[in-house]
């Protein structure tokens, strides 16, 4: 009985995921910047932090970003690590992350009413409201290393 529970809680899990990530604001990009073309690749994705392999070829440079909270390096890291694999890397090197600060302009919406005599009259105002955005990026290397290589 209990591992038919935990069958339908995996399986809701896997149903609910794409339709609970579906709004997030993390995305991401992938640039070649090396002569090697691979297909996209399955196999697992490696992170260097410190030390990249001697044989390691770079195929190109990632990058994932996000606003807000959406921020972190747990929304972050598997969009860049699905750009690495998108350009047949194995191994990634993230360069670095950081944060940026931007100004937009939105417009505010206030409905209110006011008495006048016996009456009460309602009015809406619209008018432009500067916000604070912050942007993470993350941005790094893809790899190819090992017994990758063609």
């Amino acid at each position: 009985m209990k591992t038919r529970a935990l069958l339908f809680a995996i399986a809701a899990v896997g149903f609910a995921l794409p339709i609970l990530t579906g709004c997030s604001t993390a995305s991401g990009s992938a640039i070649r910047t090396g002569s090697l073309r691979l297909p996209p690749s399955a196999r697992p994705i490696a992170v260097y932090a410190t030390e990249i392999p001697s044989d390691a070829r770079e195929l190109g440079v990632v990058e994932a970003h996000a606003y807000g909270e959406e921020g972190a390096v747990e929304n972050l890291l598997p969009v860049i690590v699905q750009k690495t694999a998108q350009l047949g890397g194995n191994g990634l090197v993230i360069d670095g992350v950081q944060a940026d600060f931007h100004i937009a302009m939105r417009p505010q919406v206030e409905t209110f009413s006011y008495p006048c005599g016996w009456r009460t009259f309602v009015s809406t105002r619209v008018y432009p409201v500067a916000e604070e955005i912050m942007i993470v990026t993350m941005h790094g290397r893809a790899l190819l290393t090992g017994s990758g290589h063609p």
